[in-house]
């Protein structure tokens, strides 16, 4: 019935000349044509197969690093953030003029001083080539500056062997998640290639899980 409506939609838009009009009113119906499909068939299977973004579940720590390890990722400092500091970044400003809440696939970037200089949530939309040109990223509103790179370390802790800092070093925290494996792959994959297309600066990438621990959910 949804596919019918659907393509009757369709049909009677071609006979339209407003090419604009056709253009909007193209997207609400299949926006429209998706929401009737997930719930006719199981949002939970719709995300799955389109989105990649399956049911959240409590992991232990030894399961997050064996995801990490299933991705090349052992190579990297890997780090959980702590189940008592979830209370806090859920109450936290994302940024200045955001709402707060915690944002699971993000990234941060501390300068050698330990001071945020940069940081960019899925949720802001579009993350170009145009941002990721220099290093630190540009274009990007403006974090909260007053935040250090120690408030970080102490909201998390290693999962795999520790990694000895180094003087003069920028820090790439990348958030992420496993129940949204495919978009937390895409986010850490590019993240490591800018990270190696900008060998003038020392930059170590620092991976942050923020899956659920047993008894969270």
């Amino acid at each position: 019935m949804a596919a019918r409506l659907f393509l009757c939609g369709f049909w009677y838009l071609e006979k339209q000349n407003h090419s604009t009009n056709k253009l909007c009113v193209k997207t609400f119906l299949l926006s429209a044509f998706f929401i009737v499909l997930g719930l006719a068939t199981g949002c939970q299977s719709l995300l799955k197969g389109m989105l990649g973004i399956k049911e959240e579940q409590a992991l232990t720590d030894s399961q997050v690093y064996t995801y990490a390890q299933q991705r090349g990722w052992q190579t990297l400092e890997l780090r959980r953030v702590d189940s008592v500091a979830y209370a806090a970044l859920r109450h936290e400003i994302y940024k200045p003029g955001w709402p707060m809440g915690f944002r699971p696939l993000q990234f941060l970037v501390y300068s050698p001083q330990g001071k945020l200089v940069a940081q960019y949530a899925s949720c802001e939309g579009r993350l170009t080539d145009q941002n990721l040109a220099v290093f630190p990223p540009t274009g990007l509103q403006l974090p909260d500056t007053t935040r250090r790179l120690a408030q970080l370390l102490h909201s998390c802790h290693p999962i795999g062997p520790a990694v000895a800092p180094s003087s003069g070093e920028y820090i790439m925290a990348v958030y992420w998640i496993s129940w949204m494996g495919r978009q937390s792959t895409q986010l850490v994959e590019r993240m490591r290639q800018y990270a190696a297309a900008h060998p003038e600066q020392k930059i170590r990438v620092v991976l942050v899980n923020a899956d659920y621990y047993r008894g969270m959910m």
